[in-house]
């Protein structure tokens, strides 16, 4: 049944009919804005020089804060003053830094670093600047660790030379020692792990702890200059320089005290404990008690004194006379030489008829200290010349069988000091990791530089066709490698023994790394940067304001 339409006799409304709600306006919905892209990084020379004075900032106004106040005080002084200044910031920052340290063990909060706080207020006056990127994040903490090594290095040493003697003054001066390595050290302990924050991802403290102390303490180390080695020209100006002050020294000695001197040594002789003197067996000795005999005997005909410098000529025709070997021979020339010297060093009374005896017994004793080592050192030189000339040429082997040559050469050996000889006896038994690097040096191929790179393809490619397995063409390949790094490796260390022997016996000191204020160094960096501030790590901090009392830049 049809229904009625409930909207009939209302009318309807037709496409050409005015539009009722015309006039009215249309509301649209709102299209959203798009976010600012926020601003690039600034990567200016401006910025990274205001990244670097940032780091050195709090260093600087801790020293004039110090000077300001120590200045008025005439007991302390503006110079001491800004070194405790710099002194009392490091160790603010390094109690402070322990305790943000131990912070996870009680749900800790962190606290600013003192050096931060100030940084914090010397950038908002426009001194320095934060870091916008990784890269000026790992420039800013290695200037750190620079800045605070090099000044708390620095303060130590003021603080030493005017400190009384006494213990903490050679404490702090044994902390300032080596300010460039210990600069070293705090760069490295400083940058190396932010750099394994930033690139790396790195964010355990301990590790980051670890890290900045290991690197700090291998940076410094390197950084710790050499002593200049002594040549050997100077060996022999010193001493020529010697001899000739014994000579000005004038020393004439009674020739009677030099015939005495020659009977007691007899005497001595005929009652060795080891051995007893006798003119037929021991030729050599009969040799250097005949002469000075004669020596005593002519001055005495002459009326004459015996000057230094002829003394001097008797003890060196017995060193002479101790070349040889007969033991027994050596132990008497040993016994002659003893007395000469103790001899010259205390002349018996009335021996000196004139001149220095004192100063030329010291004269004397550095001349021959000097052409002991040079003849020490020609040793080496001369292991170093046989191997080059030798057919295998200059490598491991040939110096280690010039070792050989010398360790079993008692009379050589006899030349050296027994720390040398040490040291001879194990290059020559392949000690020290020598003989390893030489067992894997035996796998690599005996073909000239230019065909290494054929050699490894070669090797490489047919192993794995004659055998089907690439498996075992990349093994020998590896083994051949292998070979030819080890056999360099042994060709080196071998060489560096040989020149350590030839620099240690011209007298060259060994270089001494301070390692207690190294790792003092690097271990205040590593406190203050395991919990330091990152620049890409921290996005969780939103507040514009404490991002910049942090010293961070905006998101």
């Amino acid at each position: 049944m049809k229904q009625n339409d409930p909207y009939a006799g209302l009318g309807t409304y037709e496409q050409d009919d005015a539009d009722p709600y015309a006039g009215l306006g249309v509301v649209e919905k709102a299209t959203p804005r798009a976010k600012a892209a926020p601003p690039a990084p600034d990567t200016s020379a401006a910025q990274l020089a205001g990244v670097v004075s940032g780091a050195f900032s709090p260093y600087a106004a801790a020293g004039a804060m110090g000077a300001a106040a120590g200045a008025p005080f005439a007991g302390v002084g503006a110079i001491p003053g800004a070194a405790g200044g710099v002194l009392s910031l490091g160790l603010a920052d390094l109690g402070t830094g322990l305790y943000n340290a131990a912070t996870p063990l009680f749900n800790g909060a962190r606290v600013r670093l003192p050096s931060e706080a100030i940084r914090s207020q010397l950038q908002n006056v426009g001194v320095g600047r934060a870091p916008q990127t990784p890269g000026q994040e790992v420039l800013f903490r290695t200037a750190e660790g620079a800045a605070g090594a090099l000044s708390g290095a620095s303060a130590l040493g003021t603080m030493a030379s005017r400190a009384a003697p006494g213990v903490a003054r050679n404490v702090m001066q044994a902390m300032a020692q080596a300010p460039r390595a210990q600069t070293a050290a705090g760069a490295a302990a400083g940058g190396v792990p932010a750099a394994a924050r930033e690139y790396g991802g790195v964010t355990d403290p301990l590790a980051l702890a670890a890290l900045s102390l290991g690197a700090g303490v291998v940076a410094g180390a390197a950084a710790t200059p050499r002593p200049a080695a002594v040549t050997p020209q100077q060996l022999v100006d010193r001493a020529r320089t010697a001899y000739a002050n014994a000579e000005q020294a004038g020393v004439q000695f009674e020739p009677t005290s030099i015939a005495n001197l020659g009977a007691n040594i007899l005497t001595s002789l005929s009652t060795h404990p080891r051995v007893q003197f006798h003119p037929g067996l021991h030729p050599r000795v009969a040799t250097v008690l005949t002469a000075i005999e004669d020596s005593a005997q002519n001055a005495l005909t002459s009326g004459t004194q015996i000057s230094f410098s002829e003394l001097e000529l008797l003890r060196r025709l017995a060193r002479t006379a101790a070349n040889t070997p007969d033991r027994d021979q050596r132990r008497l020339v040993g016994t002659i030489i003893n007395q000469i010297d103790r001899f010259v060093d205390a002349p018996p009374a009335n021996a000196v008829v004139s001149g220095n005896a004192p100063g030329a017994a010291t004269a004397i004793r550095e001349a021959r200290r000097a052409w002991r080592q040079m003849s020490q050192a020609d040793v080496f030189d001369t292991m170093v010349e046989r191997a080059t000339n030798s057919a295998q040429g200059l490598n491991s082997k040939s110096l280690q069988a010039q070792a050989r040559s010398i360790a079993n050469n008692p009379n050589r050996m006899r030349g050296l000091d027994p720390n040398l000889q040490v040291q001879v006896r194990n290059l020559a038994q392949g000690r020290g990791g020598l003989s390893t690097l030489q067992g894997l040096g035996s796998f690599a191929p005996s073909l000239d530089a230019k065909n290494v790179m054929n050699y490894v393809l070669g090797a490489g490619t047919g192993g794995a066709i004659y055998t089907g397995q690439p498996a075992l063409g990349a093994l020998g390949v590896g083994l051949g490698a292998t070979g030819l790094v080890s056999k360099a490796a042994a060709n080196r260390m071998a060489l560096n023994r040989v020149n350590a022997m030839g620099s240690q016996a011209r007298g060259t000191p060994a270089r001494q790394i301070p390692f207690a204020p190294l790792a003092a160094a690097a271990g205040q960096e590593a406190v203050r940067g395991s919990g330091g501030i990152s620049v890409t790590l921290r996005p969780d901090i939103k507040d514009p304001n404490k991002r910049a009392s942090m010293g961070l830049p905006p998101l």
